[in-house]
């Protein structure tokens, strides 16, 4: 009975949860925004197997889900306390500009691309590169008390911790 159940949520699972997402933000639930949001979530799920099955090589289960939250929830978080850390630094003008570097464990791309955007996304952070070995290279506006390696470890907590069971698949 649980192989089943766990079938239907890899089969549906990110199907309902798209659907429910959809019906949270829709003024009424109706059975009109109920087949629009069903017809959006299965042309959704796949678009998504088509970009992460045939070309990340991951598949889009309960665990990427979740993990995508958690990063999700790290990003806004991080983008609101850095935008307030922001106002205070550029107006004390106490910036002190520093380069540094985030080594990444996780080689999958679509982690590394979301992990580089995240930095991005953030203010008084950017990254510069990305080499080959999932290397990046940040430019910050100020470096916290901790230095550059507490700094790199709060953006591998943050942003590759929620990803780190998710492994590229190999080709077959």
């Amino acid at each position: 009975m649980r192989d089943l159940f766990n079938a239907l949520i890899r089969r549906f699972g990110f199907i309902l949860l798209l659907l429910a997402f959809w019906l949270g933000f829709s003024p009424a639930i109706t059975v009109q925004a109920v087949c629009t949001g069903l017809f959006l979530s299965v042309i959704i799920k796949k678009a998504s197997d088509y970009l992460f099955q045939d070309i990340y090589r991951i598949s889009v289960d309960c665990r990427f889900i979740l993990g995508f939250f958690s990063y999700f929830i790290n990003l806004i978080r991080n983008i609101f306390s850095s935008a307030f850390a922001m106002v205070h630094i550029v107006f004390a003008r106490k910036d002190d500009p520093v380069i540094f570097n985030v080594h990444l464990t996780n080689d999958n791309p679509l982690v590394v691309t979301l992990v580089a955007n995240a930095i991005t996304l953030t203010p008084g952070t950017i990254t510069l590169e990305v080499s080959d070995d999932h290397v990046l290279s940040v430019l910050s506006i100020s470096t916290d008390k901790g230095g550059t390696d507490a700094m790199a470890q709060d953006i591998i907590d943050a942003y590759e911790k929620p990803f780190r069971k998710i492994q590229r698949r190999d080709a077959s």
